[in-house]
Order: C-alpha cells, then structure tokens, then sequence
C-alpha cells in the first residue's frame, strides 16, 4: 500500500511538472508533509564573475595588513594556480573514479542562483549501490578513536574536531542520505574525515582489511581534494560563499590526511592556502568567534611545528625577524626581558597568527583548548625558529639589508636564551608509581595548568589524573628539547657534548607518558585505552643530537611504540632521518658544503635528502 501511494505521488509530480511553462521556470513543485517529494526545474546557467570582478570583491575584503609583518604577498589569480601544485600528488589515471575527477577538472554545470552553487552537491564519488556504506563505521572510529590522537588532551570534549569537524562531517552525512545536498566545502569536510578515518583503520588492520580500508582511504582523499579545490575556486567568488569555518576545516582536514597517509609533500600546500584564507576571510572580521579563532590555534601550531623542521624551504619570509628596531633601545640585556613579560592586547594577540610579536596573552590564548601546551611555550618554539632562519640568512648573505648586523643578532640570541633558561614551572609532576598524597597533590597542582575546563563527565577521574601527568610531562620534555633545538638552530653547536643533559631530560619525560598509560592500563584493563597522544618533535629534535647506544636506544623503542600505537606514520619517517643522522654522524660526516665547523645536524640531512618532516 505505501509503494502503491509513493508511486503515485511520484507520478503526480511528474505529470504536473509537465505543465509548468517557461515563464515558469523556476517554479517548484512538492508533495507530502516535509516537501519529501520535490521536483524543480533547474535554473538558467549563468557566467561567473570575470577576474576583473573577481578582484575587486578580493580587495573589499582585505583589511590594511600593513600592520602584520608577516603577511604573505598573494593575489587571487596565484592562490587558485597554486592548487596545481596540489594536483601533482593525485595522479587521476592511478585513483578509482578516475572519470569523476576528470569532470570535476572540466568544470561543473552553474545555476542562475548564487545560492544553487552553494548548495550544488560534488559528484557522488561511489556508485549508487555502495554510496558510503562504510560512513557510520567510519564516522564512529573516527568520533571514538581518531579524534583521540590529534591532540594529548584525551577527555577534553570542547576541541575542534569534537564541536566542529565531527559535527559538520555527520550533518553532511544525513543531507546527503535524505537527499539534499551539500556546499564543495561541506563535502570535503565529510570526505577528509572519512578519509582520515579510513586511514587509521588501515593502518591498524593486517591484510585483506588494510589493503581495503586504504584503497577507501585513498577514494575519499581524492574527493576531498577535489571538493576543496571546487570550493576555492568557485565558492569564494560568488554572493553567496561558503561558511568561512567550513572551508577553513576542510583546509585542515587536507593537511592532517597528510600526516596519516605519509605523504607530507604536499603539507606546505594546503598550509599556505589555510593561511591565505584565515587572513583573507577570518581575521578580517570585527568579531572573530571562538569557535573560528579554536581552528586558528589549530592550524597556527601545525604551521609553526612544520616551520621548526623545514630548513629547506627558501621561501619562509613570514618566518623571519622584522623588527630589529626595539633591540637598538635597549642599553643592557636585562632590559630585553620585558617584551616576554609584556602583556598583548586582545587585538594584537588576535592577530598575531604565527607568534611573532613577543609578549604575554595568557589570558587569551586558547593554545591550552586545544593542545594543552602554553602559549609562552610556542612563543619561544616560534622565536627561535625565527632566529635560526635570521642566522641562515646572514650566513648566505651577509650584506644583504634584511639581513640582521652581527651585534644585533647575539643581543636578540642572548636575550631568547635567557628567556628559554628562565622557562619553568614549579614542581615536577609525580610518577605513577608516587602514590602519597603530598606527591599526589603536587602532581595536581603542576598539571592543572596546562588541562582545561571541559572534562568528558563520562571518564573515570583516575584516568583524568593520569592523563593530566601525561600533559604535563609532555610539556617538559617540549621545554628540554626546545633547548636542544636553540644551541642547534641559533648557534648550531660543533659539539653534541653540551646538549646530552637536556637530550636525556626529553626522552626521560617522554617514557614517563608511557608509564602513566601503562599504569593505568593496568589498574582498569578493558576500560583504558593505554595511549596518549604523543607529539613527534620532542622526539625527533633531541633524539638527533643523542650520543652513545644506550640513549639512542630508548629514543628508538620510544618512536616504535609511538607508531605502532598511533598507526600514525609521521613518527616512523622521524625516525628514519634521525637514522641517517647517527650514520652519518658516527661515520665522522660533516657538513657537504663545508659551511662552519660543526658535526653534520639534522638540519644539513633534511636540506640534503630534501625530506618533508611534519613533527606534529
């Protein structure tokens, strides 16, 4: 009886829209109490704004970014050839659906109304009889697992990917399965999770199942390439745009596909168009959201995290020291503490994408939401990165007017050294196996700093408390290895001899993570998942500089169990170059071009070998 009524409903509508004359062509025709049967005709194609056009509603959106030092020069016909870079690494003859992605390329069908393109849905990328049969499986690994591994802040339920990513992917998800349709932009969020999701089940599953799950994997990484590249290209022009959020998460998804498929060539890519869009369309509104200024944070750390291992890339301009000025004030050293102690504004803070201006907005960040790390610590990570790159400079050029005089550069080094010396906290979070309540208190104290509101109410709280220790551990061993990487960076020490006390204080806290996991995985087996997220620069920065077999050795079982446990292939390709740097090192190499007399670093084997490192 119910397929005899829908039948006739159908017929109805088919009937009726036969009617419909041409004045009436935009007419629409529905039937049932939600409108569930629909039938329209489709409007008038119309051309898309010229470059000309293009251009000026670029410039009404851009702000005076004279006052951002570190702003990078784009223009809109650059930013949509630059997509081409992107498009080397899918080659479409080796993807399934290879036709699909051929016509995408060829272009799609416009409607009369801005506001059909902005609902116009990507071209389904499987058959009708298998149209994401795997989405619930997929969403719910993702959802219970993956989000997991993004950031140590295990049972924190405020992160980006819970309240945005999740949800838009899910809501995506249901239009799609009633029948409505998504923005390019919402389906490459749908399709970069399920592909991230994919990813790490592959990664996990043996045989049979991995081969699957990454040829999945692969088939939506190419469609979320795709509606992306569509989103840029179309839904930014037109009067009605795409959600800035949206696009700025698929953006991200793109960069952290990357980091779980391994192919990190093309990280930097998709990092420049999510910087280009955040100044385009983010930090050029009057009142930047929470919510917007959460996927900031998020794609600020990965930036600067790929900033600290990228050497070889030349065109790091908005990585550079621009003003030199405020250090020709200042008589003594003592005075340069003060713009560290300095409090930003909320504007400037804001603003401030890639940490460059010095200063303290503890009060603002949202670093902690997101990661759990303090701001005044990436500060310091952003800063000597910086000054390592000034040092290069003035290196290759020293008459070169960006490049910084000798005397202001050793003022700028000694006063970030002071600053990274004098960067503590007050106690030394407990070991799992401290179980006194003074070492339990003091635990608490030192770790609370760092662990947001926001708990999951679900969670056991004695496993809150270990992952709280975790965190902070975590913290110092960034701290201790930000030590190792500014004697590597700034003064590129000829000797590791110097660094083995920090080298052995990061891998120390390092292992300290994992026995607070394998404690508590002890304490309640089954109800425990044993991991903490870790974070692959910590590692990587002091294991290269680790002298003698047996610390080299605990940095070695420190990245296989962080891989295998992960499934995240970022910390096996660390690994693989701190490999070449002991080879190297213990074969008595030195530096290929014969600059500067110390022992061959993990910057000259990453400039050399032209290895793309996401330490994140």
């Amino acid at each position: 009886m119910r397929r005899r009524r829908a039948d006739r409903v159908i017929a109805n509508l088919d009937d009726q829209s036969q009617q419909l004359g041409l004045s009436e062509a935009n007419d629409a025709l529905a039937h049932g109490p939600f409108a569930v049967f629909k039938c329209a005709r489709p409007a008038s194609p119309v051309v898309l704004p010229t470059a000309n056009e293009e251009d000026q509603a670029f410039s009404d959106l851009l702000p005076d970014l004279d006052l951002l030092p570190d702003v990078v020069d784009f223009n809109d016909e650059q930013f949509v050839a630059a997509l081409s870079a992107i498009d080397q690494v899918f080659d479409a003859q080796e993807q399934p659906y290879a036709d699909e992605a051929q016509q995408c390329d060829q272009g799609l069908p416009l409607s009369g109304n801005p506001t059909d393109l902005f609902l116009t849905p990507y071209l389904n990328p499987y058959p009708d009889s298998m149209a994401h049969r795997d989405a619930s499986l997929l969403l719910n690994n993702y959802k219970d697992h993956v989000i997991r591994l993004f950031s140590p802040l295990k049972y924190h339920r405020k992160t980006p990917w819970n309240i945005l990513q999740l949800p838009c992917a899910m809501t995506t998800l249901a239009e799609i399965t009633m029948g409505y349709k998504a923005s390019y932009a919402r389906a490459s969020v749908f399709n970069g999770v399920m592909a991230i999701s994919a990813f790490n089940l592959s990664a996990s599953s043996t045989s049979t199942a991995k081969t699957y799950w990454n040829g999945v994997a692969n088939s939506y990484r190419l469609q979320a390439h795709e509606s992306l590249k569509a989103s840029l290209e179309h839904e930014m022009s037109v009067q009605k745009k795409a959600k800035y959020k949206e696009m700025l998460m698929a953006i991200l998804c793109m960069v952290t596909i990357s980091a779980f498929s391994g192919a990190t060539e093309n990280t930097r890519a998709y990092l420049l168009d999510a910087e280009r869009l955040i100044r385009l369309r983010g930090l050029t509104k009057p009142r930047i959201s929470r919510k917007a200024r959460l996927l900031h944070h998020h794609y600020a750390y990965i930036r600067l995290m790929h900033e600290t291992t990228s050497p070889s890339c030349k065109n790091a301009a908005p990585f550079r020291i621009t003003d030199w000025e405020s250090d020709e004030t200042n008589d003594d050293d003592g005075d340069l503490e003060h713009p560290w102690k300095r409090e930003k504004s909320f504007d400037i803070g804001v603003h401030d994408l890639h940490l460059e201006i010095a200063g303290d907005f503890t009060k603002h960040t949202l670093y902690p939401d997101v990661y759990g790390i303090p701001e005044s610590l990436m500060l310091l990570i952003s800063q000597t990165t910086r000054l390592g790159n000034e040092r290069e400079a003035m290196m290759a050029s020293p008459s070169s007017p960006s490049s910084p005089s000798p005397a202001q550069f050793f003022r700028r080094a000694r006063a970030l050294e002071r600053a990274i010396c004098q960067w503590d906290d007050d106690d030394e979070p407990s070991s799992p196996s401290h179980s006194s309540s003074s070492s339990s208190s003091s635990s608490s104290s030192s770790s609370d700093s760092y662990y947001p509101p926001g708990t999951d109410t679900d969670a056991h709280p004695a496993a809150v408390a270990a992952n709280r220790r975790a965190l902070a551990h975590l913290v110092r061993a960034m701290r201790a290895a930000l030590v190792v990487y500014f004697y590597r960076r700034v003064h590129d020490v000829a000797s590791t001899a110097i660094l083995q006390p920090s080298v052995a204080r990061t891998i120390e806290h390092l292992e300290r993570i994992q026995d607070e996991d394998d404690a508590m995985a002890a304490a309640a087996p089954g109800e425990y998942d044993g991991y903490t997220t870790g974070i692959v620069w910590p590692g990587f920065v002091a294991a290269c500089e680790a002298e003698g077999e047996g610390l080299r050795g605990r940095f070695e079982r420190w990245f296989e169990v962080q891989e295998r446990k992960s499934g995240v292939p970022l910390f096996g390709k660390a690994a693989g170059v701190v490999r070449m740097v002991w080879g190297r090192r213990d074969g008595g190499g030195k530096k290929k071009n014969g600059g500067g007399a110390g022992c061959v670093s993990w910057v000259d084997v990453v400039r050399e070998e032209g290895v793309a490192l996401l330490c994140t």
